[in-house]
């Protein structure tokens, strides 16, 4: 069952999200925001009294973070329900949910191990470079 979060449920939120980039962009955006804005909503799901997921929805970006024993179905049919230009989630959560590039139009699916072990074999110079050069213009 997805539940809207509140301040109450900061640490719960911060607990679930440690450890991996997408919850790590969830606990940021509720951390920097709060849970009193327009343009920011936080949506938790609990099985068996335990997050199994965070939802996420910053103006019209989705981000998703769930675990085993979530409801993915439930998860999915929200976010449709929300509709969305950009949708950020996991492996796991886009290959049980069904989503990938091709099915949602105007999305990014972040793929892949998620967790801060492989962020660290990510070729750092090439991202440098693009860096400079953004940061030149």
């Amino acid at each position: 069952m997805l539940n809207m979060a509140n301040e109450s449920d900061l640490g719960s939120i911060l607990g679930f999200c440690s450890g991996d980039l997408i919850g790590t962009r969830i606990a940021c955006y509720c951390l920097s925001y709060g849970f009193d804005r327009d343009f920011f909503d936080v949506w938790i799901s609990f099985s068996d009294g335990e997050i199994k997921g965070v939802v996420a929805k910053f103006y019209d970006n989705i981000t998703v973070k769930v675990v085993e024993g979530c409801d993915i179905r439930e998860v999915r049919d929200f976010c449709d329900m929300l509709s969305f230009n950009e949708l950020v989630c996991d492996e796991y959560f886009s290959s049980n949910s069904g989503y990938t590039h091709s099915t949602v139009k105007k999305s990014y699916v972040f793929r892949g191990n998620a967790d801060c072990e492989s962020l660290r074999n990510i070729d750092e110079a090439y991202y440098k470079q693009i860096y400079s050069l953004v940061s030149q213009n």
